[in-house]
């Protein structure tokens, strides 16, 4: 079944916050049959502001090593939210974000499906880095997914990205996701976001 819209009839009854939350959930159940042994996975939710019941809550998906004395993160699926994309600050304080995780070594993916704005925060973090990627189009593609695999080399530090744009109404793709210079793992968007929305009875 193809990307649905969230923000819109039907499916706007059921919350973007839902659809992450459940979203991450499911992403987890599918890494765990491939995870190695020494890595484990949590849904981890990033509070903007516990003060404010207006602001809404973010997902993520962590990957860390299964070491509770000395934990280390791996990789981090970022769910894009309304609020990341409503104004130039909140813009800021995401690629912020992710900028710090991938300046720890952390493989980044971004997931973007909210289609109420046309920011696109890919093209905002690339743009700290000082390159431009043409697959995103131009003006920018506001729907996408991507991966970024910081990389260490002699030469110095680079990063490594694989980029998808989507679009309602069709199929989403698989992406890479690094927990080392070994070894990758396939994510598989389409079979995560169906469970999900199976899960919610969403159906159109």
């Amino acid at each position: 079944m193809p990307l649905r819209d969230h923000f819109r009839r039907p499916n706007r009854f059921v919350t973007w916050y839902s659809v992450q939350g459940m979203w991450a959930c499911v992403m987890l159940r599918h890494l765990n049959r491939v995870l190695p042994e020494g890595y484990r996975g949590y849904p981890k939710r990033v509070r903007r502001d516990d003060y404010d019941p207006h602001v809404e809550e973010e997902f993520a998906l962590r990957l860390v090593t299964n070491n509770l004395d000395d934990e280390q993160l791996v990789a981090s699926v970022e769910f894009v939210s309304p609020e990341n994309k409503k104004g130039a600050e909140s813009r800021r304080v995401f690629v912020t974000r992710c900028v710090e995780l991938l300046r720890r070594g952390v493989c980044l993916s971004v997931m973007d499906i909210v289609t109420t704005h046309d920011f696109n925060l890919y093209t905002d973090l690339m743009d700290h880095f000082g390159h431009v990627d043409a697959s995103m189009g131009a003006p920018s593609h506001s729907l996408y997914a991507a991966t970024l695999r910081p990389r260490k080399e002699k030469a110095g530090a680079r990063i490594e990205a694989w980029t998808h744009q989507l679009n309602v109404g069709q199929v989403l793709p698989t992406i890479p996701l690094f927990i080392s210079d070994e070894a990758c793992l396939p994510l598989d968007l389409e079979a995560t976001y169906e469970e999900t929305c199976d899960t919610l009875r969403i159906r159109d």
